[in-house]
Protein backbone atom coordinates (compact mmCIF):
# COMPACT_ATOMS: atom_id res chain seq x y z
CA UNK A 1 0.00 0.00 0.00
CA UNK A 2 1.30 3.43 -0.94
CA UNK A 3 1.52 6.08 1.76
CA UNK A 4 -0.36 9.29 0.93
CA UNK A 5 1.80 12.41 1.17
CA UNK A 6 -0.34 15.56 1.29
CA UNK A 7 1.41 18.74 0.11
CA UNK A 8 -0.08 22.03 1.27
CA UNK A 9 1.05 25.24 -0.42
CA UNK A 10 -0.16 28.74 -1.32
CA UNK A 11 -1.20 29.09 -4.96
CA UNK A 12 1.15 31.90 -5.96
CA UNK A 13 3.96 31.93 -8.50
CA UNK A 14 6.94 31.69 -6.14
CA UNK A 15 5.48 28.91 -3.96
CA UNK A 16 4.26 27.01 -7.04
CA UNK A 17 7.85 27.12 -8.33
CA UNK A 18 9.06 25.52 -5.08
CA UNK A 19 6.36 22.86 -5.45
CA UNK A 20 7.64 22.08 -8.95
CA UNK A 21 11.17 21.73 -7.54
CA UNK A 22 9.87 19.43 -4.78
CA UNK A 23 8.06 17.26 -7.34
CA UNK A 24 11.37 16.30 -8.90
CA UNK A 25 12.31 14.65 -5.59
CA UNK A 26 8.91 13.06 -4.83
CA UNK A 27 8.27 11.53 -8.27
CA UNK A 28 11.02 8.86 -7.84
CA UNK A 29 9.33 7.77 -4.59
CA UNK A 30 6.06 7.43 -6.50
CA UNK A 31 7.80 5.39 -9.23
CA UNK A 32 9.12 3.04 -6.52
CA UNK A 33 5.56 2.51 -5.32
CA UNK A 34 6.28 4.00 -1.89
CA UNK A 35 4.06 7.10 -1.87
CA UNK A 36 1.09 8.69 -3.51
CA UNK A 37 1.83 12.42 -3.61
CA UNK A 38 -1.26 14.64 -3.50
CA UNK A 39 -1.75 18.35 -4.15
CA UNK A 40 -4.80 20.33 -5.24
CA UNK A 41 -3.48 19.99 -8.81
CA UNK A 42 -4.95 16.47 -8.75
CA UNK A 43 -8.47 17.94 -8.74
CA UNK A 44 -9.92 17.80 -12.24
CA UNK A 45 -12.60 20.02 -13.72
CA UNK A 46 -16.10 19.11 -12.58
CA UNK A 47 -14.95 17.38 -9.40
CA UNK A 48 -16.26 18.52 -6.02
CA UNK A 49 -12.99 20.06 -4.90
CA UNK A 50 -13.86 20.27 -1.19
CA UNK A 51 -14.75 16.57 -1.04
CA UNK A 52 -11.51 15.69 -2.82
CA UNK A 53 -9.40 17.68 -0.37
CA UNK A 54 -11.28 16.22 2.64
CA UNK A 55 -10.63 12.69 1.35
CA UNK A 56 -6.94 13.46 0.80
CA UNK A 57 -6.61 14.93 4.32
CA UNK A 58 -8.19 11.82 5.83
CA UNK A 59 -5.92 9.49 3.84
CA UNK A 60 -2.67 11.38 4.46
CA UNK A 61 -0.05 9.86 6.76
CA UNK A 62 2.56 12.50 5.91
CA UNK A 63 1.91 16.21 5.27
CA UNK A 64 4.50 18.54 3.72
CA UNK A 65 3.80 22.24 4.35
CA UNK A 66 5.45 24.80 2.05
CA UNK A 67 5.42 27.75 4.44
CA UNK A 68 5.73 31.40 3.43
CA UNK A 69 3.95 34.51 4.69
CA UNK A 70 1.51 34.08 1.78
CA UNK A 71 0.81 30.57 3.10
CA UNK A 72 -0.76 32.10 6.24
CA UNK A 73 -2.96 34.48 4.22
CA UNK A 74 -4.89 31.65 2.55
CA UNK A 75 -8.20 31.35 4.42
CA UNK A 76 -8.69 27.75 3.32
CA UNK A 77 -5.23 26.70 4.50
CA UNK A 78 -5.56 28.60 7.78
CA UNK A 79 -9.17 27.66 8.61
CA UNK A 80 -9.52 24.17 7.09
CA UNK A 81 -6.31 22.37 6.13
CA UNK A 82 -4.07 23.31 9.07
CA UNK A 83 -6.66 22.68 11.85
CA UNK A 84 -7.45 19.25 10.34
CA UNK A 85 -3.79 18.32 9.99
CA UNK A 86 -2.82 19.57 13.47
CA UNK A 87 -5.72 17.68 15.04
CA UNK A 88 -4.67 14.46 13.28
CA UNK A 89 -1.03 15.09 14.25
CA UNK A 90 -2.04 15.46 17.91
CA UNK A 91 -3.71 12.03 17.61
CA UNK A 92 -0.62 10.48 16.04
CA UNK A 93 -2.33 9.87 12.70
CA UNK A 94 -0.15 12.07 10.52
CA UNK A 95 3.42 13.39 10.61
CA UNK A 96 3.84 17.03 9.59
CA UNK A 97 7.05 18.09 7.84
CA UNK A 98 7.31 21.89 7.55
CA UNK A 99 9.40 23.37 4.73
CA UNK A 100 10.11 27.06 5.26
CA UNK A 101 10.12 28.54 1.77
CA UNK A 102 10.63 32.23 2.59
CA UNK A 103 10.62 34.44 5.72
CA UNK A 104 7.35 34.18 7.64
CA UNK A 105 6.04 35.00 11.11
CA UNK A 106 7.57 32.27 13.29
CA UNK A 107 5.38 33.26 16.26
CA UNK A 108 2.08 32.76 14.41
CA UNK A 109 0.00 30.08 16.17
CA UNK A 110 -2.75 28.08 14.44
CA UNK A 111 -5.89 27.28 16.43
CA UNK A 112 -7.35 23.77 16.28
CA UNK A 113 -9.42 21.34 18.33
CA UNK A 114 -7.87 18.01 19.38
CA UNK A 115 -9.60 14.62 19.52
CA UNK A 116 -10.78 15.29 23.09
CA UNK A 117 -12.54 18.51 22.07
CA UNK A 118 -9.91 20.71 23.73
CA UNK A 119 -9.07 23.98 21.94
CA UNK A 120 -5.34 24.29 21.40
CA UNK A 121 -2.82 26.39 19.48
CA UNK A 122 0.33 25.28 17.68
CA UNK A 123 3.16 27.19 16.04
CA UNK A 124 4.39 25.55 12.85
CA UNK A 125 7.91 26.66 13.76
CA UNK A 126 7.71 24.34 16.82
CA UNK A 127 7.21 21.21 14.70
CA UNK A 128 10.35 19.15 14.35
CA UNK A 129 11.40 17.04 11.37
CA UNK A 130 11.04 19.43 8.44
CA UNK A 131 13.73 21.22 6.47
CA UNK A 132 14.99 24.79 6.36
CA UNK A 133 13.97 27.06 9.25
CA UNK A 134 12.30 30.46 9.79
CA UNK A 135 15.76 31.95 10.33
CA UNK A 136 17.24 30.24 7.25
CA UNK A 137 14.62 29.65 4.55
CA UNK A 138 14.95 28.12 1.08
CA UNK A 139 14.77 31.58 -0.50
CA UNK A 140 17.96 32.48 1.37
CA UNK A 141 19.88 29.45 0.06
CA UNK A 142 21.63 28.70 -3.18
CA UNK A 143 20.31 26.07 -5.61
CA UNK A 144 22.74 23.38 -4.44
CA UNK A 145 21.82 23.91 -0.77
CA UNK A 146 18.09 23.81 -1.63
CA UNK A 147 18.60 20.47 -3.39
CA UNK A 148 20.38 19.06 -0.34
CA UNK A 149 17.48 20.19 1.86
CA UNK A 150 15.02 18.35 -0.39
CA UNK A 151 17.24 15.25 -0.32
CA UNK A 152 17.09 15.37 3.47
CA UNK A 153 13.30 15.65 3.24
CA UNK A 154 13.16 12.58 0.96
CA UNK A 155 15.30 10.67 3.47
CA UNK A 156 12.83 11.46 6.25
CA UNK A 157 9.83 10.53 4.09
CA UNK A 158 11.43 7.17 3.26
CA UNK A 159 11.92 6.44 6.97
CA UNK A 160 8.33 7.43 7.79
CA UNK A 161 6.94 5.31 4.93
CA UNK A 162 8.91 2.28 6.13
CA UNK A 163 7.49 2.79 9.62
CA UNK A 164 3.89 3.12 8.34
CA UNK A 165 4.21 0.01 6.17
CA UNK A 166 5.71 -2.01 9.02
CA UNK A 167 2.58 -1.34 11.08
CA UNK A 168 0.07 -1.89 8.26
CA UNK A 169 -2.22 -4.93 8.79
CA UNK A 170 -2.57 -7.53 6.02
CA UNK A 171 -4.87 -6.92 3.06
CA UNK A 172 -7.24 -9.68 4.23
CA UNK A 173 -8.09 -7.82 7.43
CA UNK A 174 -11.51 -6.25 7.67
CA UNK A 175 -11.51 -2.52 6.85
CA UNK A 176 -12.96 -1.58 10.25
CA UNK A 177 -10.30 -3.67 11.99
CA UNK A 178 -7.59 -1.94 9.94
CA UNK A 179 -8.80 1.51 11.04
CA UNK A 180 -9.01 0.40 14.68
CA UNK A 181 -5.58 -1.24 14.59
CA UNK A 182 -3.91 1.80 13.03
CA UNK A 183 -5.54 4.13 15.52
CA UNK A 184 -4.53 1.93 18.44
CA UNK A 185 -0.94 1.73 17.19
CA UNK A 186 -0.52 5.42 16.44
CA UNK A 187 -2.70 7.30 18.90
CA UNK A 188 -1.60 7.76 22.53
CA UNK A 189 -4.17 7.13 25.27
CA UNK A 190 -6.35 10.06 26.35
CA UNK A 191 -5.15 11.97 29.41
CA UNK A 192 -6.43 10.90 32.81
CA UNK A 193 -8.43 13.22 35.03
CA UNK A 194 -5.25 14.78 36.45
CA UNK A 195 -3.45 14.79 33.08
CA UNK A 196 -0.26 12.85 32.53
CA UNK A 197 1.84 12.67 35.70
CA UNK A 198 5.62 12.79 35.92
CA UNK A 199 7.88 13.27 38.93
CA UNK A 200 11.39 14.63 38.43
CA UNK A 201 13.80 14.37 41.34
CA UNK A 202 16.91 16.54 41.43
CA UNK A 203 19.75 15.24 43.59
CA UNK A 204 22.41 17.86 44.20
CA UNK A 205 25.95 16.94 45.25
CA UNK A 206 29.16 18.93 45.44
CA UNK A 207 30.49 17.75 42.07
CA UNK A 208 27.39 16.69 40.18
CA UNK A 209 23.69 17.11 39.60
CA UNK A 210 21.55 13.99 39.01
CA UNK A 211 18.05 14.09 37.50
CA UNK A 212 15.82 11.05 38.13
CA UNK A 213 12.45 10.39 36.47
CA UNK A 214 9.58 8.64 38.24
CA UNK A 215 6.94 7.36 35.85
CA UNK A 216 4.46 4.56 36.49
CA UNK A 217 5.58 1.25 34.94
CA UNK A 218 8.64 2.74 33.28
CA UNK A 219 12.32 2.66 34.16
CA UNK A 220 13.96 5.75 32.71
CA UNK A 221 17.71 6.40 32.85
CA UNK A 222 18.88 9.28 35.01
CA UNK A 223 20.48 12.40 33.54
CA UNK A 224 23.88 13.11 35.05
CA UNK A 225 25.57 16.51 34.87
CA UNK A 226 28.86 17.69 36.29
CA UNK A 227 28.69 20.87 38.34
CA UNK A 228 30.46 22.96 35.65
CA UNK A 229 27.96 21.66 33.06
CA UNK A 230 25.01 22.46 35.27
CA UNK A 231 26.20 25.88 36.43
CA UNK A 232 25.61 27.64 33.10
CA UNK A 233 22.04 26.32 32.94
CA UNK A 234 21.46 27.26 36.58
CA UNK A 235 22.62 30.83 35.98
CA UNK A 236 20.31 31.16 32.97
CA UNK A 237 17.46 29.58 34.94
CA UNK A 238 17.95 32.04 37.81
CA UNK A 239 17.54 34.81 35.24
CA UNK A 240 14.15 33.38 34.32
CA UNK A 241 15.10 31.69 31.05
CA UNK A 242 12.48 28.98 30.70
CA UNK A 243 14.34 27.02 28.00
CA UNK A 244 17.31 26.67 30.38
CA UNK A 245 14.98 25.22 33.01
CA UNK A 246 13.68 22.70 30.47
CA UNK A 247 17.19 21.68 29.40
CA UNK A 248 18.23 21.41 33.05
CA UNK A 249 15.38 18.95 33.72
CA UNK A 250 15.25 16.98 30.47
CA UNK A 251 18.45 17.55 28.48
CA UNK A 252 18.55 17.83 24.69
CA UNK A 253 16.11 16.25 22.24
CA UNK A 254 17.85 12.87 22.23
CA UNK A 255 17.30 12.69 26.02
CA UNK A 256 13.78 14.08 26.35
CA UNK A 257 12.24 12.21 23.41
CA UNK A 258 12.14 8.78 25.17
CA UNK A 259 10.82 10.44 28.33
CA UNK A 260 7.84 11.95 26.53
CA UNK A 261 7.28 8.81 24.45
CA UNK A 262 6.87 6.90 27.71
CA UNK A 263 4.81 9.67 29.33
CA UNK A 264 2.31 10.04 26.47
CA UNK A 265 2.23 6.35 25.55
CA UNK A 266 3.77 6.70 22.09
CA UNK A 267 5.38 3.63 20.47
CA UNK A 268 9.16 3.55 20.11
CA UNK A 269 8.77 4.04 16.36
CA UNK A 270 6.50 6.62 14.79
CA UNK A 271 5.77 10.33 15.23
CA UNK A 272 7.79 12.12 17.87
CA UNK A 273 5.64 13.49 20.73
CA UNK A 274 6.36 17.11 21.56
CA UNK A 275 6.18 18.28 25.20
CA UNK A 276 3.05 20.29 24.31
CA UNK A 277 1.19 17.09 23.28
CA UNK A 278 -0.99 17.12 26.44
CA UNK A 279 -1.49 18.52 29.89
CA UNK A 280 1.23 17.25 32.24
CA UNK A 281 1.16 17.20 36.04
CA UNK A 282 4.85 17.77 36.73
CA UNK A 283 6.11 17.26 40.28
CA UNK A 284 9.64 18.57 40.82
CA UNK A 285 11.22 17.07 43.92
CA UNK A 286 13.89 19.55 45.03
CA UNK A 287 15.10 19.23 48.63
CA UNK A 288 17.88 21.76 47.91
CA UNK A 289 16.76 25.28 48.93
CA UNK A 290 18.76 26.95 46.14
CA UNK A 291 17.06 24.82 43.47
CA UNK A 292 13.66 25.27 45.12
CA UNK A 293 13.96 29.02 44.58
CA UNK A 294 14.24 28.74 40.79
CA UNK A 295 11.26 30.20 38.86
CA UNK A 296 9.88 26.80 37.83
CA UNK A 297 6.62 28.21 36.48
CA UNK A 298 8.63 29.80 33.67
CA UNK A 299 9.47 26.32 32.33
CA UNK A 300 9.35 26.74 28.54
CA UNK A 301 9.84 24.69 25.39
CA UNK A 302 10.62 26.41 22.09
CA UNK A 303 9.78 29.80 23.60
CA UNK A 304 6.35 28.79 24.91
CA UNK A 305 5.41 28.68 28.60
CA UNK A 306 4.28 25.14 29.31
CA UNK A 307 1.64 26.27 31.82
CA UNK A 308 -0.11 27.75 28.77
CA UNK A 309 -0.34 24.20 27.37
CA UNK A 310 -2.22 22.76 30.36
CA UNK A 311 0.88 21.85 32.35
CA UNK A 312 0.61 21.94 36.15
CA UNK A 313 3.97 22.47 37.86
CA UNK A 314 4.51 21.94 41.58
CA UNK A 315 7.61 21.66 43.77
CA UNK A 316 7.48 18.88 46.36
CA UNK A 317 9.73 17.48 49.05
CA UNK A 318 9.07 13.78 48.47
CA UNK A 319 8.86 11.65 45.33
CA UNK A 320 5.77 9.87 46.65
CA UNK A 321 2.51 11.51 45.43
CA UNK A 322 0.82 10.26 48.62
CA UNK A 323 2.77 12.88 50.57
CA UNK A 324 1.74 15.82 48.40
CA UNK A 325 0.35 18.89 50.13
CA UNK A 326 -2.63 20.51 48.44
CA UNK A 327 -1.88 24.16 47.76
CA UNK A 328 -3.39 26.79 45.50
CA UNK A 329 -1.70 26.85 42.09
CA UNK A 330 0.84 29.59 41.32
CA UNK A 331 1.20 31.30 44.73
CA UNK A 332 -0.36 34.68 45.53
CA UNK A 333 1.66 37.58 46.84
CA UNK A 334 0.53 40.52 48.93
CA UNK A 335 2.50 43.72 48.31
CA UNK A 336 2.20 46.35 51.09
CA UNK A 337 3.05 49.88 49.90
CA UNK A 338 2.17 52.40 52.65
CA UNK A 339 3.10 55.51 50.67
CA UNK A 340 1.33 54.55 47.43
CA UNK A 341 -1.76 56.60 48.27
CA UNK A 342 0.03 59.75 47.11
CA UNK A 343 0.79 58.33 43.66
CA UNK A 344 -0.99 60.24 40.88
CA UNK A 345 -1.46 57.15 38.66
CA UNK A 346 -0.74 53.43 38.69
CA UNK A 347 2.60 53.84 36.90
CA UNK A 348 3.80 56.15 39.73
CA UNK A 349 3.04 53.53 42.37
CA UNK A 350 6.34 52.53 44.01
CA UNK A 351 5.01 48.98 44.33
CA UNK A 352 4.45 48.60 40.56
CA UNK A 353 8.00 47.35 39.78
CA UNK A 354 7.65 44.68 42.47
CA UNK A 355 4.27 43.60 41.10
CA UNK A 356 5.71 43.35 37.57
CA UNK A 357 8.64 41.29 38.84
CA UNK A 358 6.29 38.88 40.61
CA UNK A 359 4.20 38.48 37.45
CA UNK A 360 7.34 37.74 35.42
CA UNK A 361 8.79 35.20 37.86
CA UNK A 362 5.50 33.50 38.78
CA UNK A 363 3.30 33.64 35.65
CA UNK A 364 -0.33 32.57 36.00
CA UNK A 365 -2.29 30.22 33.75
CA UNK A 366 -4.58 31.92 31.20
CA UNK A 367 -7.67 33.43 32.86
CA UNK A 368 -6.24 33.29 36.39
CA UNK A 369 -6.16 36.46 38.54
CA UNK A 370 -2.92 38.39 38.92
CA UNK A 371 -0.31 36.87 41.23
CA UNK A 372 0.33 40.16 43.07
CA UNK A 373 -2.23 42.12 45.08
CA UNK A 374 -1.29 45.59 46.31
CA UNK A 375 -2.60 47.34 49.43
CA UNK A 376 -1.80 50.84 50.68
CA UNK A 377 -3.78 51.24 53.91
CA UNK A 378 -4.17 49.30 57.16
CA UNK A 379 -7.86 48.62 56.52
CA UNK A 380 -7.05 47.16 53.09
CA UNK A 381 -4.37 44.98 54.65
CA UNK A 382 -6.83 43.64 57.26
CA UNK A 383 -9.40 42.86 54.57
CA UNK A 384 -6.84 41.17 52.35
CA UNK A 385 -5.55 38.93 55.13
CA UNK A 386 -9.09 37.87 55.95
CA UNK A 387 -9.84 36.97 52.31
CA UNK A 388 -6.61 35.35 51.14
CA UNK A 389 -3.68 33.27 52.34
CA UNK A 390 -0.71 34.76 50.55
CA UNK A 391 2.37 32.66 49.85
CA UNK A 392 4.56 35.74 50.05
CA UNK A 393 4.34 39.17 51.67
Amino acid sequence: MRTTVFVSYRRCDKDAAVLQHLDAFLVPLEKEGLICGWTDRHIEGGQRWRDEIDAALDAARIAVLLISQDFYTSEFIRDVELPRLLSREASGLVTILPVFVSPADAEHAVAFTDEHGVSRQRRLSDIQGGVAHPSRTLAEMGKAKQAREFLELVKRIRALVADVQARSPTATTDVAQIAAAQRHALAPPPPSSDHYSLTVEIQSAKKRLSIHYWLHNHQLPALERSRPQAEGLLNAARAGQGEALFELLFGDESRWEPIFRALFGYPDQGPRPNPTRGGVRLRICVPDAELLALPWLRLSWNGRLLIQDRWEIATVGDVSPARDCKTAPAGEFLVVVPDAASARQASDNPGAPMARLIEELWPRPPGAPAAARMVTQAAQLDAALQGMRPHGL
